[in-house]
């Protein structure tokens, strides 16, 4: 660009020169037609040069803003070029200097209802806590718990979760110092075992009390409102529900004979099912009965007796009962 201006700028010196020439040639000259002729064709070129002179400068005004524009255009270009370069080399140089960090989690209980664990942040180059550390736990129902590690670096948390895969996202937002960080943590939550006891009172009379006890395994503390199956042997069947103490009662009648009972807690939302059986033998109960004996006959050789019997408890008569007879001298 530059070289096309200093070209232009001789071009106009060198016209301005054969003007000149021009205009003293034709002072020193007579005044002959000849002369006129040639004053009259230095005119119409000194208008041609004046044209060409004008034109040039025409030129000469778009090139200088042509070129203007385009410097400007390419120092603005330039320096926002250097801006960018500056604030990404001030990101990186900021980012270079904080240190990385890690978290370490450790599980302390994984029931439901009740979950607990310890979390802290971890500086990545010496692998030492970072007390003061700000965290937010988001859990599976998206809602989310704020909490600061104390002086040791850790923090403790208790939750309640369902049972299954539960997964927790946790945040730290970083700060001057160290990086943030994003972890999600997964915990597989069980339900708790439980502790079933069974105590039957059993009868003669061919009743039985059944007392049943639950409680969790984990905490020995008592499940109330559980629904608790006994079904027996004979087909029957029955429902019955534990109270505030854990505790379920169930009075029920018997036959005669081997009484297989099967008691079951199917589980809820916390607790895992439970199952016992037990085998009731209720015997045959004594019945007592009533004599009635009445003498027929008392002679010496010809001594007649005839004995009836009843039913104690309804009176009913009892046919086809064996009895045996002992008399005085000993025979039967």
């Amino acid at each position: 660009m530059n070289i096309k201006y200093g070209n232009i700028c001789i071009l106009l010196f060198v016209l301005t020169v054969l003007i000149g020439l021009n205009l003293v040639s034709a002072h020193d000259m007579d005044e002959s037609p000849i002369v006129a002729d040639k004053l009259a064709d230095a005119n119409n070129n000194l208008d041609v040069n004046v044209n060409q002179k004008e034109i040039v400068k025409t030129q000469e005004s778009d090139i200088k803003n042509s070129l203007e524009a385009n410097v400007e255009k390419q120092v603005s270009s330039d320096v926002q070029q250097t801006r960018d370069r500056i604030n990404q080399s001030s990101k990186n140089i900021k980012q270079a200097s904080k240190t990385p960090v890690t978290y370490s989690i450790i599980v302390r209980n994984n029931l439901v209802d009740n979950t607990t664990f310890d979390v802290a942040v971890i500086n990545a180059k010496n692998s030492t806590p970072i007390a003061g550390s700000n965290l937010k736990i988001k859990l599976p129902d998206s809602s989310v718990i704020s909490t600061r590690t104390n002086s040791t670096g850790y923090s403790r948390l208790s939750v309640n979760l369902p049972s299954g895969n539960n997964t927790l996202k946790i945040d730290y937002a970083g700060n001057a110092t160290y990086n943030s960080y994003s972890y999600d943590l997964v915990l597989e939550v069980f339900k708790s075992n439980v502790n079933m006891s069974v105590d039957i009172v059993k009868q003669d009379i061919g009743n039985a009390n059944i007392s049943v006890n639950l409680r969790d395994a984990n905490t020995l503390n008592a499940i109330a409102n559980a629904d608790i199956n006994i079904k027996l042997s004979d087909g029957r069947s029955f429902t019955i529900k534990t109270d505030r103490n854990g505790k379920a009662f169930l009075a029920l009648g018997l036959n005669a004979g081997d009484n297989y009972v099967n008691i079951t807690f199917n589980g809820n939302y916390k607790h895992n099912p439970a199952n016992t059986s037990t085998n009731l033998y209720i015997p045959t109960p004594k019945r007592i009965v009533n004599y009635n004996v009445t003498l027929n006959s008392l002679y010496v050789g010809n001594t007649s007796i005839s004995i009836r019997l009843t039913d104690y408890n309804n009176s009913k008569i009892l046919p086809n009962t064996p009895l045996t007879f002992k008399v005085a001298d000993g025979k039967t």
